[in-house]
């Protein structure tokens, strides 16, 4: 039998939600209203931690942009009904109290107990439970070059400055800078939009990686995948990243991580003062290869 295994995200947009029925083995699409989320995001990542090398597995995944992690499940192979995000809502439960009520239902990784967030707080309960290290290096392989490889995620999906999880643009091209001068070949990870907030740094050994497409500092364009980034990643020696997926990935393959605080209306917190997946995510009793740190921390 199929193991079914549920991940969810959190996004505060579509006024209409879509939840979810098995009939006859079947997924019944039914419209509800949408309520107004106010729950932490997940990480996908770990989910794949979780599920990866299992064949059997099958996965329901509430997601924010269900094109991009279309790529990871590609990626993996792993079989998946990705659904519109209903996290945060009364169906969202609905659906949990279902699934979870299937025989061959299995947790994953960080999901917390009845979805109530606030338990992450009971860290211990959940280190156990986590995959904390997969041989996706081995697995996907890795590029390595003459200089050593930075790769840097700048920014998260949302540029939000009550929750800021992206560095402003002048902390960007100092950080890029600096590794450059240091003699690194550096990959900068983003979507294609943050190309044009952020733009590209016009100097050899420059370059910006999407799912799609690869630019270097002159703008000159070749084709990538999300392939292509896991194996740059796998051979760099550093990774620099806002709270995102970038980190969770190079957390899991054990490369040294520095994760960029997250500032809440321009000021640094500490660990779960905000946000309570920071108990789970940036959890250095979870994360061995992690170290949160200020931007000024890094530029200095």
């Amino acid at each position: 039998m199929a193991k079914r295994i549920v991940q969810n995200r959190t996004r505060n947009s579509e006024p209409l939600a879509q939840t979810i029925k098995l009939e006859n083995n079947k997924v019944i699409v039914q419209n509800k209203k949408r309520e107004v989320p106010r729950l932490p995001s997940f990480s996908s990542t770990t989910l794949f931690a979780s599920c990866w090398d299992d064949p059997k597995a099958n996965v329901i995944f509430f997601a924010n942009n269900r094109s991009f992690l279309k790529n990871f499940f590609d990626v993996f192979d792993v079989n998946a009904f990705i659904h519109d995000n209903i996290m945060g809502t009364a169906i969202a439960n609905h659906a949990f109290d279902f699934v979870t009520k299937l025989p061959t239902f299995k947790q994953s990784a960080h999901l917390p107990d009845g979805l109530y967030h606030g338990d992450w707080k009971n860290e211990f309960k959940y280190i156990p439970r986590i995959k904390k290290h997969v041989p996706w290096r081995e697995h996907f392989g890795e590029i390595r070059f003459e200089e050593p490889v930075i790769v840097i995620a700048p920014s998260g999906s949302h540029k939000d400055l009550s929750r800021q999880r992206y560095l402003n643009n002048n902390e960007y091209k100092q950080l890029v800078e600096k590794y450059l001068n240091k003699g690194y070949r550096v990959y900068v990870t983003g979507a294609i939009n943050d190309i044009h907030h952020f733009g590209l740094i016009n100097r050899e050994n420059f370059y910006w990686l999407t799912s799609e497409q690869m630019h270097d500092g002159k703008g000159n364009i070749t084709s990538s995948n999300l392939l292509d980034i896991f194996k740059i990643v796998n051979g760099a020696e550093l990774v620099i990243s806002v709270d995102t997926w970038l980190k969770c990935y190079s957390l899991l393959c054990g490369i040294p991580t520095h994760v960029v605080k997250t500032r809440w209306n321009g000021k640094y917190d500490s660990i779960g003062e905000h946000d309570v997946a920071d108990w789970i995510f940036l959890n250095p009793n979870m994360w061995q290869s992690i170290k949160s740190v200020t931007i000024e921390e890094i530029l200095t």
